[in-house]
């Protein structure tokens, strides 16, 4: 815009300079030829600077005119951008609703293959009690440690321990878990029955009687008994190597197995394959061929 008013200024400087000779040709009267040929070549010139001027401002007119139009087209793209962006930002917006509620669900699933409720129910429980059970998610199994469930050589719940299996009946009662039969096992270490051996021969005898006691326990708090099934391993499915001076408090316990609604039904050989395993693999279990299988009432 500049440079176009400088031509302009410079277009009304030479048309005055023309008139002005023009002017002085006619009021001094006569000249001589040559100052009159001098005067129309100096015209003559500035007509062609005239015309030039006058060009070049055409084409500089026409070149802001082309720069404006493509300021326009620059300035569409930008509000085209613009509303990509605003695009962009609701899309990214909704994914991440999106995601936040696949890890909501994500954090519902439980491992353990027992519905989200129940297993939280279980993890609060067991939380509470730290020494007295445990609760094995990845299994869907609740352990019971037998010292602190039972006195030694007894199958008599402590009642110290009765409250948490009360808790643990209103827990397997409520609608969540009502799709689960119980499996309750009991474990003992390798040590022989010494003072109560006229009550329990064997280990696995003192094994079933102590998850008989943990089972009827439950009962009276609620839990139906058609729902739940006994077992005794004795001291054939350790956690742990047994100590053979002192036995292993580990191997000691009770175990409480959610199962699927009529997993019981299905036969005893299927029943025992299709239980949850427990401890270490089977390389660290005791059986014998002698020994008769666990006792199940």
């Amino acid at each position: 815009m500049a440079r176009t008013a400088t031509l302009t200024a410079r277009l009304h400087r030479f048309t005055l300079a023309g008139l002005g000779g023009a002017i002085l040709a006619g009021g001094v009267g006569c000249v001589s030829q040559q100052e009159y040929d001098n005067l129309a070549d100096a015209n003559l010139a500035n007509s062609e600077r005239l015309a030039e001027l006058r060009s070049e401002n055409t084409g500089l007119q026409q070149e802001i005119e082309r720069r404006q139009g493509r300021i326009g087209e620059l300035e569409s793209q930008i509000g085209g951008l613009e509303e990509t962006r605003n695009s962009m930002r609701d899309q990214i917006a909704n994914a991440q609703g999106e995601l936040s509620n696949f890890e909501s669900r994500l954090r519902s699933i439980s491992l353990s293959g027992l519905d989200p409720e129940t297993d939280r129910r279980l993890r609060d429980l067991a939380s509470t009690q730290p020494d007295l059970m445990t609760y094995d998610a990845d299994n869907g199994v609740i352990r019971f440690t037998s010292d602190l469930t039972f006195a030694s050589g007894s199958s008599t719940v402590r009642t110290t321990a009765q409250g948490a299996l009360n808790t643990l009946a209103s827990v397997l009662l409520e609608s969540e878990a009502s799709g689960y039969d119980i499996l309750v096992v009991g474990h003992t270490d390798n040590q022989p029955i010494s003072r109560s051996k006229n009550q329990y021969p064997t280990n696995r005898h003192l094994s079933a009687h102590r998850a008989i006691a943990v089972s009827e326990a439950m009962q009276k708090a609620g839990l139906p008994a058609a729902r739940v099934l006994v077992s005794g391993w004795g001291q054939f499915d350790p956690l742990t190597a047994n100590n053979a001076s002192g036995g292993t408090a580990a191997n000691r316990r009770v175990e409480v197995f959610l199962m699927p609604a009529g997993s019981f039904r299905t036969g005893s050989a299927d029943l025992l394959n299709a239980a949850p395993a427990t401890g270490s693999d089977a390389s660290a279990r005791q059986p014998s061929t002698s020994t008769p299988p666990p006792i199940v009432k």
